[in-house]
């Protein structure tokens, strides 16, 4: 269903935004900075009209302003969502089909999900796993504790050996196989080092740890992908080998947030001790 881009005065509804809404949706952005860095991120490589091909990315309007937003891929973002907002949304996304995830503030994420639910029924009530507390972090300074100087960007020429690691990783975290027809996921990993956006430790040219900075703003990038090999772990070398990466990490940005699952208190006390403090908190949902 395409949605009619036409600017009124007063308009109240859902329209696909465009270049000259930059304004007011970064303005909305900053209301969730930590939670809505994936959509900052692609509104900044390219012009809203780009990212708004398809339909991409909803606004919904109240009064002739924009008051809440959702992009729509294969993950569903949204931020400033109302009662009133999810239920259009709701009705216009429709029944699931490729989307894999909801993600964004918490509160706004599980409530669109049971909207969707109640008015579409299982394809999207039935979920692989649902994450409704994670914690989001930030880190505005240089990382607190030693830092193992092992770690370094890595390298396009050690591509496939970095995807190996990052495939284990996905496993790991998301229990599921990232491995499809299209090379998708290599092709991600591919971007990432191109990008520079990928740090690591290896021996040889097995890599055994890893972190990429998944999505970034000039001013903020959002750290994902942190992996460490299980035969090194409980070893007391996490907090080192992150603060390796993040000390990488701040050449380029100068804040770095991540969020985290509420239940991996190792985790969570690791970003404590390296200078991370909580300011918002996400949820996600995986299909």
């Amino acid at each position: 269903m395409k949605f009619s881009r036409t600017r009124q005065v007063g308009f109240n509804g859902v329209r696909s935004l465009e270049e000259s809404d930059r304004a007011a949706l970064l303005a909305l952005l900053a209301t969730k900075e930590g939670e809505a860095i994936f959509i900052s991120s692609r509104i900044v490589i390219e012009s809203i009209d780009k990212v708004a091909a398809r339909d991409r990315l909803l606004g919904f309007f109240r009064d002739g302003k924009l008051s809440a937003v959702v992009y729509r891929g294969n993950n569903i973002v949204p931020v400033g969502v109302d009662d009133e907002a999810l239920t259009e949304f709701a009705e216009l996304l429709g029944m699931r089909q490729n989307t894999k995830a909801i993600m964004g503030p918490a509160a706004e994420v599980l409530a669109l999900q049971r909207h969707l639910s109640v008015r579409w029924g299982e394809t999207w009530a039935l979920t692989r796993s649902l994450r409704s507390c994670q914690p989001v972090l930030l880190l505005e300074q240089e990382p607190l504790g030693a830092v193992d100087s092992r770690v370094a960007p890595v390298p396009l020429a050690d591509l496939e050996f970095y995807y190996q690691a990052a495939v284990r990783m996905y496993l790991e975290e998301v229990g599921d196989s990232p491995y499809d027809a299209s090379g998708s996921y290599h092709s991600y990993v591919h971007s990432l080092l191109r990008a520079k956006r990928a740090f690591g430790a290896k021996n040889g040219n097995q890599y055994w740890f890893k972190a990429d900075v998944g999505a970034a703003t000039p001013a903020i990038a959002q750290v994902q992908g942190v992996w460490l090999e299980r035969r090194y772990r409980g070893q007391g070398l996490s907090c080192a080998l992150m603060a390796g990466a993040l000390q990488h990490m701040r050449q380029t940005w100068p804040r770095i947030s991540l969020y985290v699952n509420d239940y991996n208190l190792r985790a969570r006390r690791m970003y404590y001790a390296l200078g991370f403090q909580q300011v918002g908190e996400m949820a996600t949902v995986l299909y």
